[in-house]
C-alpha cells in the first residue's frame, strides 16, 4: 500500500519546515527556500518550480517599488516617468528571463538533469489522423508518427497574419488616441466651468 500511494513522512516535512523558518532574516517578508531539502522529499521539479517562484518574488519587489515611484510620478502630473517605466519594464523582463535561465541551467547542473528531456507518450487520437504517417525516427530508428506541413502557401499565411497584426495594431491605436482626445476633451469642458 506504501508502494502505491506514498504518504509523507512528517519529521522530514517539520524539518524542511523549520529550516525554512530558520534561514529567513524576515521570515515573513523574505523566505529563503532550502532548495536541497525540498529536492530531496519532493524531487527536482517541484524544487525548480520554488527556485522560480522565490526568484521572481525577489525580481518582483524591485519593480512593485518603481511602479509606486511611477504612480506617485503620475498623480503630480509627470507623464514622462510613464514612457521611461516602459522601457525599465522591457530592460526587467529581459534581465529576468537571462538571470532565471543561469539559474536553472546551475540548479539542473547541480541536480543532475541538465540534459534531461521528458520522452511524451503519443496520444491515441493523434495517431491515425489525416495529415499524419507513420516514420521511421532519423534519430532512434523507432517508428513515430510524422505530421507533414499543410497544403498551403507559407506566403499567404505570412500575409494573413501580418494583415491581422496591423488591424490589432490600428484597433488599439484607435482605442488610445480615442482616450487621449476624451481625456483632452473633458479637461477643456472642466476649465471651461471654473471661469
Amino acid at each position: 500500500l506504501v508502494a502505491s500511494f506514498g504518504i509523507h513522512e512528517y519529521h522530514e516535512l517539520r524539518s524542511i519546515e523549520h529550516d525554512w523558518r530558520k534561514n529567513s532574516i524576515f521570515s515573513a517578508l523574505c523566505a529563503v527556500t532550502p532548495l536541497n531539502q525540498v529536492r530531496d522529499y519532493f524531487g527536482e521539479k517541484i524544487a525548480l518550480y520554488i527556485a522560480l517562484s522565490e526568484k521572481f518574488a525577489a525580481w518582483l519587489t524591485v519593480l512593485s517599488v518603481l511602479g509606486v515611484l511611477g504612480w506617485v510620478a503620475e498623480i503630480s502630473g509627470s507623464a514622462l516617468f510613464n514612457l521611461i517605466y516602459g522601457c525599465i519594464l522591457a530592460l526587467w523582463t529581459t534581465g529576468f528571463a537571462l538571470a532565471w535561465q543561469k539559474r536553472q541551467t546551475r540548479l539542473a547542473l547541480q541536480y543532475g538533469t541538465l540534459n534531461y528531456q521528458r520522452e511524451e507518450k503519443e496520444r491515441p487520437e493523434y495517431k491515425q489522423s489525416k495529415n499524419g504517417k507513420i516514420i521511421d525516427s532519423p534519430i532512434t530508428g523507432r517508428p513515430q508518427s510524422y505530421f507533414y506541413k499543410s497544403e498551403g502557401n507559407n506566403f499567404d499565411i505570412f500575409c494573413k497574419k501580418m494583415l491581422l497584426f496591423f488591424i490589432w495594431l490600428a484597433l488599439v491605436m484607435s482605442l488610445i488616441s480615442a482616450q487621449w482626445s476624451l481625456k483632452d476633451c473633458c479637461s477643456k469642458k472642466k476649465s471651461e466651468t471654473e471661469y
